[in-house]
């Protein structure tokens, strides 16, 4: 900023600013850089002691863990979290503005949505961040249990949201019970009812994927762990 300016146009400015983030979050929002290459994962006891917390089996929280990330981190190499953008939720938020112009980003129907999954995701997610930055963060999945943005369960909004992503897989462990909660989903996580867990976590798309066989399967496995007390 010039020096010599003046300062009531100067405290004007900040209080535009100021208005105007207040106004619409997204106002001066940047996407964060990692804060390290290894971010902190979650640990066996960090499972046990929050599934004590809600009354709820450890390995039926590690189940749908291990199903939503592959049975990898919740972070990639760079130390961001791992995204998924959904191009069909970008066509949904920006009411189709941007199909014809950026096909890559914004897609009519879910079929034409997975055919760029196999894309960079961050690249895609930036790109669609510099047309519409609000509806660019709400239109992807994150970190270990893929939240969508646009649910920022746990948060006031979806930028602190994906602040909160960055910084360690136990705020992606806090957002999604969050979800849970906010969905009426711990009671089917409790009771172990994997036929209708996944419909109000994934909707009814789960069966083409054998989603409740995939959380069966790794629950079993869980189970076998020895886990601390």
């Amino acid at each position: 900023m010039n020096d010599d300016a003046d300062p009531g146009t100067v405290n004007s400015l900040h209080y535009l600013l100021r208005k105007a983030r207040a106004a619409d979050s997204s106002a001066g929002y940047v996407i964060p850089q990692p804060l390290s290459l290894t971010p902190p994962l979650l640990s066996d006891l960090d499972f046990e002691t929050t599934a004590k917390a809600y009354d709820v089996d450890a390995a039926a929280i590690f189940a749908v863990s291990e199903v939503e990330s592959g049975g990898r981190t919740g972070f990639d190499s760079k130390g961001r979290p791992k995204v998924l953008f959904e191009a069909r939720w970008f066509h949904h938020f920006t009411a189709g503005r941007y199909d014809h112009s950026h096909p890559h980003l914004s897609q009519t129907t879910w079929a034409g949505a997975r055919r760029f999954y196999g894309k960079g995701q961050w690249r895609r997610l930036f790109e669609a961040f510099s047309i519409d930055p609000k509806s660019a963060v709400k239109s992807a999945s994150w970190g270990k249990f893929q939240i969508m943005g646009f649910n920022h369960s746990g948060f006031k909004n979806v930028f602190d949201f994906c602040d909160a992503m960055f910084l360690s897989e136990k705020e992606h462990l806090k957002s999604f019970l969050a979800y849970c909660q906010d969905h009426h989903l711990i009671p089917l996580l409790r009771d172990r009812k994997w036929a209708l867990f996944p419909k109000g976590y994934n909707g009814t798309a789960y069966k083409q994927n054998h989603y409740d066989l995939k959380l069966e399967t790794a629950y079993q496995h869980y189970k076998k762990r020895s886990l601390p007390l």
